[in-house]
């Protein structure tokens, strides 16, 4: 058996690339010379962060070269043992991430609140996907719905601190900040 495996493959113009590692850890550097260099595609990278837990990120290439992910044409990336990760590279980068403590096209309320937790949307999506994440990046909860633009959440199961929550929307990504106390 190899040490590690990586694998990509391309549908409807996005590439997916898989990758796995053995008992070891290990950073892979993967050659991306299959992308069209005129496109700024989006990247989203799932890798492994500790056992049950998957760290989400969004970017672009362009980002990632500016950071020093992708050098050379290549990009690195830091692998659990037995663990592994997928990037999906979309040419349509469009995704829009707003950061706002209140944003006008969601709010989140009350906050600080006690677990019972409301977001409101401007409208009504047809696909809404809520994760809650620790401060230190761990996904506590995730949630879909559809067809609302009022959501109620109940977070009274979580430990008092300050969490992050994402709301996605189809194209849109909203980043908002809640306070949990007791």
């Amino acid at each position: 058996m190899g040490e590690y495996a990586a694998i990509a493959r391309e549908k409807d113009e996005k590439w997916y690339i898989s990758t796995i590692s053995n008992h070891n850890a290990r950073t892979v550097s993967i050659p991306l010379d299959f992308l069209d260099n005129s496109i700024d595609y989006a990247v989203t990278i799932y890798t492994d962060k500790k056992t049950n837990t998957i760290n989400k990120q969004v970017s672009t290439i362009s980002t990632l070269e500016q950071s020093g992910t992708i050098e050379n044409n290549s990009i690195d990336i830091d692998l659990w043992a037995n663990g592994g990760a997928v990037l999906v590279f979309d040419p349509d980068n469009t995704l829009d991430i707003i950061d706002n403590l209140n944003s006008p096209k969601l709010s989140i309320y009350p906050n600080p609140s006690t677990g019972i937790v409301t977001c409101e949307l401007n409208k009504v999506y047809n696909k809404v996907e809520i994760n809650v994440y620790s401060v230190t990046g761990e996904l506590m909860k995730t949630k879909y719905y559809s067809g609302m633009d009022k959501i109620t959440i109940d977070l009274s199961n979580l430990p008092e601190g300050l969490y992050i929550i994402s709301t996605e929307t189809g194209n849109k990504k909203f980043i908002n900040k809640l306070l949990l106390k007791q």
